[in-house]
């Protein structure tokens, strides 16, 4: 695992990212934020530097701890492409309320398609589990006959039967 910083050589802007896998087997891994992202696709990978600030360490909190500080030596957040001060990726980012504000604007009065609204549906359905055939269905049916519930477990369901159901 190691501490990187990736460095705009046309601007000067840097980002700080750790990596938890090792420095070979991500040469060309340059950062998932957002930002660096969007520079890289508007200046090009060729116009950035990667450099190893850290490497071999071996305790993830300790990554964390040390690209907090990688971030806030460099200030990479105020004066580069980091958004947060570091260590669990955007966890540690807040949105301001005049961003919460648009955002909230924006989405108003916004209604879904006909055809978004078939999507959902059949993403919906799909997460309610696999349709069973008739056979699966005697199947278990057959391996569950002669079964007994414990008597903890009767009193249980008898209890749930009886209290005020709850709106969910």
């Amino acid at each position: 695992m190691y501490i990187y910083k990736i460095t705009n050589n046309l601007n000067g802007n840097s980002y700080v990212g750790l990596k938890t896998s090792l420095v070979e087997e991500s040469e060309d891994y340059y950062g998932s934020g957002k930002l660096i992202n969007q520079a890289i696709d508007k200046y090009g990978k060729e116009n950035f530097t990667k450099e190893i600030l850290e490497r071999d360490i071996t305790d993830f909190d300790l990554l964390c701890l040390r690209e907090k500080h990688f971030i806030s030596l460099y200030n990479t957040k105020d004066n580069g492409y980091n958004m947060t001060d570091g260590g669990l990726g955007s966890h540690g980012y807040t949105q301001s309320e005049e961003h919460k504000n648009k955002l909230s604007q924006s989405l108003k009065g916004r209604k879904h398609t006909d055809l978004t609204l078939k999507k959902i549906s059949e993403a919906a359905s799909k997460r309610r589990g696999r349709p069973v055939s008739e056979e699966t269905r005697k199947k278990l049916s057959e391996a569950m006959k002669g079964r007994k519930h414990k008597a903890a477990a009767k009193k249980k369901m008898r209890d749930a039967e009886r209290s005020p159901r709850k709106n969910w």
